[in-house]
């Protein structure tokens, strides 16, 4: 049983994903949560075949170098992927900090006069 062109197959979908999640400012939330789900399907696939591997897998075949690669494109894109995530959690926390303000500034102004009869 020969597994190197659906490895092969696995891993060019795998960097095809790495390839869009290199680029998460471009991406919704909703379209990096789509790619992360097949990055998720095609992680699934590939290790279906690592119970048998390296059976169906021929020496210098190119599939460890492949594997290799997928390796050092994942560790490129990770902290890409890390960084973005901490940028949109910071706006959230700032957006979330600001909405708080208003909040606090429309409490003020509704409940104002009658904080200031309760003082007088």
């Amino acid at each position: 049983m020969k597994n190197t062109g659906a490895i092969a197959d696995i891993l060019q979908r795998l960097h095809a994903l790495l390839d869009q999640c290199a680029a998460p400012e471009v991406l919704s939330g909703e379209e990096l949560a789509v790619l992360m789900g097949e990055w998720d399907r095609e992680m699934i696939r590939l290790e279906s075949f690592t119970d048998h591997f390296p059976d169906g897998v021929t020496p210098g075949d190119g599939t460890r170098e492949r594997l290799n690669r997928l390796v050092k494109r994942i560790n490129e894109v990770q902290p890409v992927l890390v960084r973005h995530k901490s940028e949109v959690a910071d706006q959230l926390f700032s957006e979330n900090r600001r909405v708080q303000a208003l909040r606090q500034g429309y409490g003020a102004v509704v409940n104002g006069p009658s904080l200031f009869r309760h003082q007088a």
